[in-house]
């Protein structure tokens, strides 16, 4: 399902939750709005989950999204998602990107977010996550890139970042961090 950069508006028919062999969902850059049909966070199949720029709200689904086990791309920035990054994100043993920023996501950042060692991007700003920089994400040795910015993150910056050997950048500004 592609159909990116158009004019498309209104919501995303609740039919396309039951297309169990969708691959790629790449809807981004147009006028959606409304929200995201349930299932269809969890479709088996699916690789590509692509909404960004759009003006879709709402949550993630919890209980469907670990059923996307091939998941490798989830971007979904600049919309009005809220609610918390659900913990079954770190069941998307293939996950490689996750972009959620520009949101309204708040919560602690999962600790289950270990468990996604395909991980290469991971960007989380302008959103309102509070709590810790997990200590855990030392162990994501394929990370390259890391944002964390424009949220209410405090404590330290942990010293198990340094692991991260292929990490190219990192921005952990605008928070409330300290030490």
């Amino acid at each position: 399902l592609i159909s990116f950069a158009n004019n498309l508006s209104g919501s995303i028919p609740e039919a396309y939750g039951q297309c169990d062999s969708l691959q790629r969902v790449r809807l981004h850059s147009n006028r959606l709005s409304g929200f995201v049909p349930d299932n269809m966070w969890g479709l088996p199949r699916l690789n590509i989950i692509e909404l960004y720029d759009n003006y879709l709200g709402g949550t993630i689904s919890s209980s469907h999204l670990s059923n996307a086990i091939q998941l490798e791309t989830l971007k979904i920035s600049s919309n009005s998602f809220t609610g918390e990054l659900p913990d079954s994100i770190g069941l998307l043993a293939q996950l490689q990107v996750l972009d959620v920023s520009g949101n309204r996501l708040y919560g602690n950042i999962p600790q289950t977010l270990q468990n996604c060692h395909a991980l290469l991007e991971i960007s989380l700003q302008d959103n309102g996550f509070t709590g810790f920089v997990p200590d855990n994400f030392g162990t994501l040795t394929t990370l390259q890139r890391m944002d964390l910015s424009g949220n209410q993150l405090t404590g330290g910056i942990p010293a198990s970042l340094a692991n991260l050997g292929l990490l190219s950048r990192l921005n952990l500004s605008h928070n409330h961090l300290s030490g």
